[in-house]
C-alpha cells in the first residue's frame, strides 16, 4: 500500500520531470522551466497529463514492493544464519573504541 501511496503522489512531478529530460534532445528546447512546462502540458494536454500511465505503475507497485522486501529479509536471513546475537550479549561485551586518525592536508 505504501508503494501505491509513494506513486499517486509523486507521479504528477515524474511526469514534468520526464518532459524536461527529454526536452531539447532534437535541439530545440520546447519549455522554459518548470512552470512553463506543466502550464504547457495543462493547456495542450489537460490534467489527464499528470495521469496517463499512472495505472501500469500502480498495477506493478504491489509486486515490485513485494520482491523487494522478500529479496531484502532471505539476505539479511542468510548474513545472519550462523550467528546467534541478542541484545544481551552485546550489552555484555561493550566494542572498544579505536581511534580515528584524519589525513593531514599538508
Amino acid at each position: 500500500m505504501s508503494g501505491i501511496a509513494s506513486w499517486i503522489s509523486t507521479y504528477p512531478v515524474d511526469v514534468i520531470k520526464s518532459r524536461l529530460q527529454a526536452d531539447g534532445v532534437g535541439g530545440v528546447n520546447q519549455y522554459s522551466g518548470i512552470m512553463d512546462c506543466v502550464r504547457q502540458s495543462l493547456k495542450k494536454e489537460g490534467w489527464r497529463v499528470f495521469t496517463r500511465g499512472l495505472t501500469s505503475t500502480l498495477l506493478r507497485a504491489f509486486p515490485v514492493n513485494a520482491t523487494t522486501f522478500a529479496t531484502v529479509t532471505l539476505f539479511l536471513m542468510y548474513m545472519r544464519e550462523g550467528q546467534e546475537c541478542s541484545i544481551e550479549d552485546s550489552e555484555q561485551q561493550p566494542v572498544p573504541l579505536q581511534p580515528q586518525t584524519q589525513p593531514s592536508s599538508m
